[in-house]
């Protein structure tokens, strides 16, 4: 991707890309974007919508790998936790109570409740998915112009359109 349009995104994207000017033995994005100017309108609606989620995300490495985009990152909210089964059978059991956990108080199990609750506005199901649909359309879309293209299927992978392929 060309500095210019790199520095662009760095400039509306801060936070997304904290960690762009680390030494390459702690993250990947000190290469920057690795792929093609036809992808940063892609790039861009993503972003915009990583951008608001909390707690923020931190991008790792953005590139192009077997003809499409890739988009790897950390932070963002935690998967939700699920609450299981034997959690209702451990107060019978430290209460005597077997197989009829319904007659305790239902304070008891309020607690788990609460503390499995995920308190985030997104879950991490909404992050993988606005990262999955970014690389999804990269197969659509030209890597060097940004027109219709698609993945050859020989040679090195990458996604171009008839133009940029004839080049």
């Amino acid at each position: 991707m060309d500095n210019k349009i790199e520095a662009a995104l760095v400039k509306d994207f801060p936070e997304l890309f904290r960690d762009i000017n680390k030494p390459m033995t702690e993250t990947c994005m000190c290469w920057g974007c690795d792929c093609g100017n036809g992808w940063e309108p892609i790039l861009r609606r993503a972003f915009n919508q990583l951008y608001d989620i909390e707690p923020p995300i931190v991008l790792d490495q953005v590139k192009e790998k077997y003809g499409g985009l890739r988009i790897y990152y950390h932070g963002g909210p935690r998967a939700k936790r699920r609450w299981f089964g034997w959690i209702f059978w451990l107060p019978g059991l430290l209460f005597g109570i077997k197989h009829n956990w319904r007659r305790l108080p239902r304070s008891l199990f309020h607690c788990f409740r609460v503390a499995n609750v995920n308190t985030y506005k997104h879950s991490i199901d909404v992050v993988q998915g606005i990262v999955d649909a970014a690389e999804a359309e990269s197969f659509r879309v030209c890597e060097s112009c940004g027109a219709c293209g698609a993945p050859n299927h020989r040679g090195w992978i990458s996604t171009l359109c008839g133009k940029c392929r004839a080049k």
